[in-house]
């Protein structure tokens, strides 16, 4: 008489595709069965049912439970303290709403001092030399002690320094003025604004500072008597779509200055603003050189750069000239 065969056959589907954690106490349920079956009904009914007790073991719950248990459990509690919110939120509406608008303002007004914080952070930042800049302050001291400060200085401080020491790369001074600006169309019309934004400017300028320049040389348009370098806005406001460089433009009056550069619109985070610079040989011409030599002028703004530490601490003021 031949030996029966185990149901090794049957549960090898089931040892396939089941956790190991759940394995043996399923199998173990399914051989009992198989072997009460097997006295009752026979081998080939027996098998049959274990076929089938087997195939009812293939549920998601118990196939999947490796894999999708920890994605599927956050996923209900997440619901229930949902639904546990919103129950709270209708039982207590009055301080629900008053938790939500203190939550909304706190985060509003972290927001709002975040974006002032970054702003006011980001002054002057976006000259590629900014930890190189350096701007000459005037002090005034009384009695050893500081009396006031001020951000203007001396015209001729700009050029002792880069003729007295070897550290300044470069200097550039700036005088504020301001005035009618007009131009003159080809067909005899007048176009005159009042403009505030305006500076008398070495040619240094454009190399101590990263403001673009679009048309012109930023290395020459400084250069010479009686020219004017304007930003973008500037020479729509006049010209329009005619080409600016070349044209000319009357300030006060009697000033006729050759547009000889035109610059991207300075953005609002430089502390230098302007939207027309003219030439500081012109302001020399215009005050007999006292703006290049005078010693008590102070309404100028003087920077330089250099590439190594400030000269603050090693800084003789006795050694440049008066």
């Amino acid at each position: 008489m031949e030996k029966m065969k185990g149901p090794d056959r049957e549960l090898k589907v089931l040892r396939w595709v089941c956790p190991q954690l759940l394995l043996e106490e399923i199998e173990g349920d399914l051989v009992q069965r198989f072997e009460r079956d097997l006295k009752k009904h026979g081998e080939r009914i027996a098998r049959r049912k274990l076929w089938w007790n087997t195939l009812r073991f293939f549920r998601p719950e118990i196939v999947l439970r490796n894999k999708i248990r920890l994605a599927i459990t956050p996923f209900f509690m997440i619901r229930n303290y949902i639904k546990i919110a919103l129950r709270n939120f209708q039982k207590q509406k009055a301080y629900t709403f008053l938790n939500i608008v203190g939550l909304s303002l706190g985060v509003a007004a972290s927001l709002l001092i975040f974006q002032y914080v970054k702003y006011e952070k980001s002054f002057d930042r976006f000259h590629s030399k900014a930890d190189q800049i350096y701007r000459v302050q005037y002090n005034g001291w009384q009695s050893g002690k500081l009396n006031f400060e001020s951000a203007v200085a001396v015209p001729a401080c700009g050029r002792a320094l880069k003729d007295n020491f070897p550290e300044v790369e470069e200097f550039t001074r700036l005088l504020p003025v301001d005035g009618v600006i007009s131009y003159r169309t080809p067909e005899g019309d007048e176009r005159a604004f009042y403009e505030h934004e305006m500076q008398y400017a070495d040619p240094g300028l454009f190399s101590i500072f990263d403001f673009e320049m679009i048309k012109g040389d930023p290395k020459t348009a400084l250069l010479g008597l009686d020219k004017v370098v304007i930003s973008e806005r500037t020479a729509q406001k006049f010209f329009g779509a005619e080409e600016p460089l070349g044209k000319k433009l009357m300030r006060n009056g009697f000033a006729l200055c050759e547009v000889s550069g035109v610059f991207k619109n300075i953005p609002e985070n430089p502390h230098l603003q302007f939207d027309l610079l003219f030439t500081y040989e012109s302001l020399n011409k215009r005050t007999n050189n006292n703006s290049e030599t005078s010693w008590g002028w102070y309404d100028f703004y003087t920077s330089f750069s250099s590439d190594r530490a400030p000269m603050s601490n090693n800084c003789n003021p006795n050694g440049m000239p008066m």
